[in-house]
């Protein structure tokens, strides 16, 4: 491993510790969002639960093969995805108006947990 500057030793640490504040965050925002957001699409819970886990289908999804795509591109690769689905994630799911699609990003959500 080549020596490491302070400097990049600590911008590792804060981007680390940045990166499961937004994961707590926006896993916390699950819940308490879901009411309001059944009442504005017009669904029902039994939707609303289908859309809350297509964020442990994508977490599933990512813990398979996060580990073989971090051996073959990288580390850095894994977490540039996991940040870039996380954003759009979290746009999608304030934005998106259908059920389908606030599920597809639920994944993505999921998805960038586990990178």
């Amino acid at each position: 491993m080549p020596n490491r500057t302070q400097k990049s030793i600590l911008l590792l640490t804060a981007g680390s510790y940045f990166a499961f504040f937004v994961f707590g965050f926006t896993n916390n925002l699950k819940g308490p969002t879901l009411p309001a957001l059944l009442q504005d699409l017009g669904l029902n819970y039994s939707l609303g639960g289908t859309i809350l886990f297509g964020a442990y289908v994508g977490f599933l999804i990512a813990t398979l093969f996060t580990g073989i795509l971090a051996d073959l591109a990288g580390k850095k690769t894994v977490i540039l995805i996991a940040g870039f689905c996380l954003a759009l994630g979290v746009g999608g799911y304030s934005t998106f108006r259908s059920a389908g699609l606030v599920y597809g990003v639920g994944k993505l959500i999921g998805i960038s947990v586990a990178g």
